[in-house]
């Protein structure tokens, strides 16, 4: 029963550990990275709607809409390749920590047993 607990810790650390990875500063994703990157995206933004304004162009097409259609287009979104990432990164980061625990909890144990020909009493 205590190694159910265990790796039942074990599987809420892991979960915690993904969905808190924008806090950690080593992760690509830290907040501060993403809030920096939409400020960039935000005056890419508005300058292309500027240049297009002017020009009538391609580039106002590509800047039509609000800042979150100007980010997230919807070829990207209806796009199957950003879903699979997004589950790849919270699912399976998951279940990999979960299946290493419970390797470890239910392994381990088995791995010291010897057969009773082998033992010196």
């Amino acid at each position: 029963m205590d190694q159910f607990f265990g790796l039942l810790t074990a599987a809420f650390d892991r979960l915690a550990d993904v969905l808190l990875s924008p806090t950690h500063p080593s992760n690509r994703i830290y907040w501060a990275y993403l809030l920096s990157s939409a400020a960039v995206a935000f005056c890419v933004y508005l300058a292309a709607r500027r240049a297009g304004a002017k020009a009538g162009t391609k580039v106002e097409s590509d800047a039509q809409g609000n800042f979150l259609q100007f980010l997230f287009p919807k070829s990207v979104r209806s796009n199957p390749s950003p879903w699979l990432e997004v589950r790849y990164a919270i699912f399976h980061k998951t279940v990999s920590g979960v299946m290493i625990a419970g390797l470890s909890a239910f392994g381990l144990p088995l791995g010291h047993r010897r057969p009773a020909a082998d033992r010196r009493d």
